[in-house]
């Protein structure tokens, strides 16, 4: 199992803008009203109209609430459930400085590709693009033409190491709209060999109400998976990895439990934190390490 905490804060280009509106402090925003202040999108909390004036979104919480991030910076925000759209395809360049690995998580899309150049020589050191439909239903005529196409919703790549380069990442849809979800790039963390009998729940936040005739009535909000991983690891490196999780407790990380190649399991890739990490120490030779982890919506 790997861990990827996300070292990107921005982009050096991109296909997409900052385009919603950019709070003003002469501007008066009626109840409800929306505007845009760094990265992030607040709605006034003024009751009325044109009663909010001059009070900056960011710290006046009785004022405005932030409500989602813009869409150019959705992708960065270390939640899936928000998502950068663009028309066609989703394409942007990140500057990567002994970045090892990239992960894209909340894919819509037809294919991901991706493109690393080392800038000190000026050559591509990294292609790839990979279809992301899923065809595996698909074993006959009346399948191809009745089943649901499957599009797998994440990606991960190895990257090699290189202490200057940009890598360019191309989310295709052509003829629709494209989004991402989540972006991360940056250096990863082995903690173990990941063993058989991963165990996956979900855990939904959605509404149930129920009245006095016994009726019931289901709002769907969102949810969240949960997973419980095992971990072989060397007894000789249980300290270390004890440092290392105290370090990265209540970090948004990506977990990536198989980081083989065209893995058949999209890589069991995910955003989330650890909820607990337990260590026991088996043997003299090998240990156990077993990882509880939240999602993050």
């Amino acid at each position: 199992m790997l861990i990827l905490e996300n070292l990107v804060t921005g982009y050096i280009s991109a296909n997409f803008t900052e385009n919603e509106t950019a709070w003003l402090v002469g501007t008066a925003y009626s109840y409800g009203g929306e505007a845009r202040e760094g990265h992030y999108i607040y709605k006034s909390l003024v009751s009325g109209t044109n009663t909010n004036k001059g009070n900056q979104p960011s710290i006046s919480p009785l004022h405005w609430k932030k409500n989602r991030p813009s869409n150019y910076f959705a992708a960065l925000d270390n939640v899936n459930l928000t998502q950068t759209q663009n028309a066609d395809k989703v394409e942007f360049t990140i500057l990567g400085s002994n970045y090892d690995a990239i992960s894209i998580l909340g894919i819509d899309g037809y294919s991901v590709s991706i493109v690393m150049t080392d800038l000190v020589t000026n050559t591509v050191v990294f292609n790839d693009t990979q279809t992301l439909d899923n065809k595996t239903g698909i074993i006959d005529e009346i399948s191809y033409w009745f089943n649901d196409f499957d599009f797998a919703t994440t990606y991960f790549s190895r990257l090699p190491i290189y202490s200057n380069s940009t890598i360019k990442v191309t989310i295709n849809k052509l003829g629709s709209t494209a989004k991402v979800g989540t972006l991360s790039s940056g250096k990863t963390l082995y903690l173990g060999n990941t063993t058989w009998g991963v165990s996956f729940d979900m855990e939904s936040w959605g509404r149930k109400v129920v009245d006095e005739f016994g009726a019931t009535e289901l709002t769907h909000t969102n949810s969240v998976y949960g997973d419980t991983y095992t971990l072989n690891i060397p007894s000789t490196k249980i300290r270390e990895l004890q440092r290392k999780v105290k370090q990265y407790d209540f970090k948004p990380l990506v977990f990536i439990g198989d980081e083989t190649d065209n893995s058949l399991f999209e890589n069991l890739v995910d955003i989330g934190y650890w909820e607990a990490v337990k260590m026991v120490l088996s043997g003299p030779v090998n240990s156990t390490v077993n990882i509880t982890k939240k999602g993050l919506i």
